[in-house]
């Protein structure tokens, strides 16, 4: 069961059916998170081109197999019948996907860490926010 997170900031004025989610648009494609509660545990929803994640507040994370690009191709944006339908593709399927703990999440995130990909992330401004340097 897929329900909205009532817990989430910014619900002021909101019914308890109404989801709440971020979105970044730009030229370089699409990213959105959807606050939601997920078979009773909070998580976001994370969905861009090439992918949909459930990503639990308690670290776990749920790689589904949902690939919005083919979903909706051609479609540089999403509106919220896009995501509606993502949500209900989620709820059907009982969010099939690959389950990582938060242990495998860690391991994960330190390995891409040493990549050289990481290792660039982490000497430009976003990482040094990130680790507060």
């Amino acid at each position: 069961m897929i329900k909205p997170d009532l817990q989430c900031e910014n619900r002021e004025g909101l019914d308890d059916e109404t989801f709440t989610y971020y979105e970044d648009v730009d030229d370089q494609g699409y990213y959105y998170e959807i606050y939601a509660v997920v078979d009773g545990k909070r998580a976001a929803i994370v969905v861009w081109e090439a992918s949909v994640h459930v990503d639990f507040v308690t670290g776990e994370n749920i790689a589904t197999n949902i690939t919005p690009g083919s979903l909706f191709p051609e479609r540089t944006s999403l509106n919220w019948k896009h995501l509606a339908r993502i949500l209900v593709i989620l709820a059907t399927t009982g969010c099939e996907g690959k389950y990582k703990s938060r242990e495998e999440m860690d391991k994960v995130f330190h390995q891409w860490l040493d990549s050289d990909e990481g290792q660039a992330w982490l000497e430009s401004d976003e990482g040094q926010d990130y680790w507060g340097v």
